[in-house]
């Protein structure tokens, strides 16, 4: 055995030689941590917390992005196809939206996108779980083509509305936005820029406190049910360009409104028809998997409601039936 005073030192030698690896090791792993947290810090943004677009690349429509931006790797990422709907709808589903007329507003053209930026209104909204929210709408921002598809169709470009959760508002998780998808499309009747929602915007020409009647233009255009609502999916995601944040709760309009020909072909000389953008790629996003999440259906009349009613007449039938067969 070794003495009481020689096992003191060898103890105390191992203590500090256990000491110096945790110190090599835990420096070396926080470094390394440290790394692969900041791998966006080298990245500037907007101040609507966005990538600036010099810094990456529509070439594969996104799909390396997750190289420099984890998020963009993650499960509820967005545009998605608006395919089956996955969640019946509710009677409690409200899309309340409020665009404003006589608005000024602030639009950038660019190689790599066109935006608007300016306080366009509100909207209040019940997302998937039937949680209502408040939102005010600041930002704007044209894809084309279009980045979500209805049933597998996509369109000539997407105009998407960005909003801000209200301060009134306490956010669910991390949905501290939304965002409104109007599909935009060419067709036969829309063959002059008379006919287009983007007219009034003055697509093609950089516009500094411009003002616009944003309501009549956007919300005036809107295609309508039968019962006079607006038809929408919605769903959980993310922005569609880096980070990729999943933050945004989207409301994706059912039908598409009218662009003009010289619309359409001012964004492809931009995108689709320039070859030094992207290789001749759009500015859209591929879409993503909808993995485990849900969509719903809104401004329709709700499948219970149909049952509920239908069975109520049939039980009035009954009920005169038996009436008629007693008298």
């Amino acid at each position: 055995k070794l003495p009481i005073k020689k096992m003191k030192t060898s103890l105390q030698l191992a203590g500090i030689v256990a000491f110096l690896i945790i110190q090599f090791f835990g420096e070396t792993t926080a470094q390394n941590s440290t790394n692969s947290t900041n791998t966006t810090s080298n990245y500037t943004y907007d101040s609507f917390g966005y990538v600036t677009p010099s810094q990456y690349s529509y070439t594969t429509g996104g799909a390396e992005w997750t190289t420099a931006f984890a998020n963009c790797g993650l499960q509820m990422q967005s545009p998605i196809d608006i395919g089956s709907v996955t969640g019946t709808c509710d009677s409690s589903m409200v899309f309340n939206l409020q665009l404003v007329n006589n608005i000024t507003f602030n639009l950038t053209n660019s190689s790599s996108g066109i935006q608007g930026t300016g306080n366009f209104g509100q909207l209040y909204a019940t997302d998937v779980n039937g949680i209502l929210t408040g939102y005010t709408a600041n930002l704007f921002k044209i894809h084309s083509p279009s980045e979500h598809s209805l049933q597998g169709q996509f369109y000539d470009a997407e105009f998407q509305l960005y909003f801000d959760i209200m301060p009134s508002f306490t956010p669910t998780g991390n949905r501290t936005k939304a965002a409104i998808s109007f599909m935009l499309s060419t067709n036969s009747n829309t063959t002059s820029n008379t006919s287009s929602v983007l007219t009034p915007f003055g697509i093609g020409t950089n516009q500094t406190n411009a003002t616009l009647n944003f309501s009549d233009t956007l919300q005036g255009a809107i295609p309508l049910s039968d019962a006079g609502t607006i038809l929408y999916y919605t769903y959980q995601g993310s922005l569609t360009q880096p980070p990729c944040n999943e933050t945004v709760n989207w409301f994706i309009i059912s039908g598409a409104l009218p662009i003009s020909q010289t619309d359409l072909i001012y964004m492809n000389s931009l995108w689709v028809a320039n070859a030094t953008f992207a290789a001749g790629h759009g500015n859209n996003r591929a879409e993503q998997l909808l993995n485990a999440r849900t969509i719903k259906q809104g401004g329709v009349a709700c499948e219970e409601q149909f049952v509920y009613f239908f069975s109520f007449f049939i039980l009035y039938i009954f009920i005169n039936y038996f009436i008629f067969k007693l008298l």
